[in-house]
């Protein structure tokens, strides 16, 4: 979303060429763990997302269709890092500067004007020039910066989360995030799922979309969701890092259990990366706890899965998350532009 900003706002300068946002493709990830979904690596995000939506905010395009047009390389790469003080300074200013690299990066120089690295998994691609950008600002900060570039088709910014959005959370940031829609096949899946064991359709619920994603201004609060409590129910490496923040299997029923009565529902959806074991352990104190499974003879990849938990649970009647979890966060932030309070 940062870097979405930053482009739009570069092609708002005058006498430039008009910038697209080149999308990497996704994985492989740390939590797509499945052994049976095959390779979970270069995954285009029309499967994921609705492309047409996206390029509504900003022109964007794969990055198959980048090396189709321009080839296996990239004119410059930025690895953003942090100044030495920026957490030690009393004096806070939007500034950037090429310096010293101050980690290890994944980038080699194989020759003049050429450097090798992680590419998404492409090993034929490199980069022509490559320097560690210390920043402190926000996205838009680096917009100088590649507005002065000459003969550069591309630039590529490495570790983007070094940037701050520029104002989170307003109508800007609202207008991208509404046009991150998810693609229609991932939506149908978790449409159908809905209706046929949680008795929810968006007609019912109050959760209709227009299919023009900036006709949405000024929705009303009026979102009633489906008939069921959904909880995100965070297990894995979250129950190590953070014992004191996540409940075990029997606390978690517990808690889940009075929900459910103090809310008057009866269903259960449970978006979670439990094991099996752990979600039956769950299901004999809470037997109508649910889950979602690829449809029988598709097997779909992690990613597609947890879009369409994602997309489920935003459509609860209520919802309860787990603490300090972005995948959480995602959900209300879905809730919030279905209309939910």
């Amino acid at each position: 979303m940062r870097i979405a900003r930053l482009v739009s706002g570069l092609n708002d300068a005058p006498d430039t060429a008009i910038w697209t946002l080149v999308l990497p493709p996704w994985g492989p990830l740390y939590h797509w763990r499945s052994k049976d979904a095959g390779f979970q690596g270069k995954i285009k995000w029309q499967e994921f997302f609705d492309i047409d939506s996206l390029a509504s905010y900003v022109p964007v395009m794969e990055l198959e269709e980048y090396r189709a047009e321009l080839g296996p390389w990239i004119d410059r790469v930025y690895y953003l890092q942090h100044y030495n003080d920026t957490f030690t300074s009393s004096e806070w200013k939007e500034k950037y500067e090429e310096q010293q690299c101050m980690e290890r990066t994944p980038y080699i120089e194989e020759g003049p004007e050429e450097f090798s690295g992680w590419f998404w998994g492409y090993s034929d691609m490199s980069a022509r020039h490559f320097g560690c950008l210390s920043v402190q600002g926000f996205g838009s900060t680096l917009k100088p910066l590649i507005l002065s570039l000459r003969n550069t088709r591309s630039v590529m910014i490495d570790r983007a989360e070094v940037v701050l959005h520029d104002v989170f959370g307003d109508a800007v940031y609202w207008r991208i995030r509404h046009s991150m829609r998810f693609s229609k096949k991932l939506r149908d899946l978790g449409d159908e799922f809905r209706r046929e064991v949680l008795n929810s359709d968006d007609t019912n619920d109050g959760t209709s979309l227009p299919l023009d994603w900036f006709t949405m201004k000024n929705r009303t609060r009026s979102a009633k969701g489906g008939p069921y409590l959904a909880v995100h129910l965070r297990r894995q490496d979250y129950v190590e890092s953070r014992p004191s923040d996540v409940p075990d299997i029997p606390h978690a029923a517990e808690q889940i259990k009075q929900l459910l009565q103090r809310l008057r529902l009866e269903k259960l959806f449970i978006a979670t990366d439990a094991t099996e074991q752990e979600f039956r352990e769950l299901q004999s104190f809470i037997p109508s706890a649910v889950r979602y499974h690829s449809p029988q003879g598709k097997k779909l990849k992690d990613g597609s899965l947890a879009i369409i938990d994602q997309w489920i649970a935003a459509h609860a009647r209520y919802f309860v998350g787990s603490y300090e979890s972005t995948f959480s966060f995602r959900i209300q932030e879905e809730r919030e532009i279905l209309g939910f309070d």
